[in-house]
């Protein structure tokens, strides 16, 4: 990913995103940064303050996904959220894809929490 236009995470940012899909195609689309998600009643009742909350839109040809991401503090560190809409024409293929996206997302998930740990060691 590389930041287009604005503060990287600011409203309205825009960044480009290249991933590699379920079929192994890689894939480019935009993200726009939106509203933190404070104001929504998901956030309302986890009283997720709006710094640790963030929203965005990826717009890649025939779908949209509008994403809505939290951290909140837990006994052992933290617990990330990540929620995902999906709008267009190709939704009903990614269903049918949905099982091997969702192994793919644990995976992305893993090596964010060991890049997150490496990190925070030096």
């Amino acid at each position: 990913a590389g930041w287009v236009t604005g503060e990287p995470w600011a409203v309205g940012a825009v960044m480009e995103v290249r991933v590699r899909n379920s079929l192994g195609m890689i894939v480019r689309s935009t993200a726009t940064v939106l509203l933190a998600i404070s104001s929504s009643s998901a956030n309302e009742a986890l009283a997720i303050p709006p710094e640790h909350s963030c929203c965005w839109e990826n717009r890649a040809p025939g779908l949209v996904t509008v994403c809505y991401a939290w951290a909140e503090p837990t006994d052992s560190g933290c617990r990330f959220t990540l929620q995902k809409e999906y709008h267009g024409a190709l939704v009903p293929l990614l269903w049918l894809m949905k099982r091997r996206q969702a192994r793919m997302l644990q995976q992305g998930l893993k090596n964010l929490c060991a890049q997150g740990y490496a990190g925070a060691r030096g």
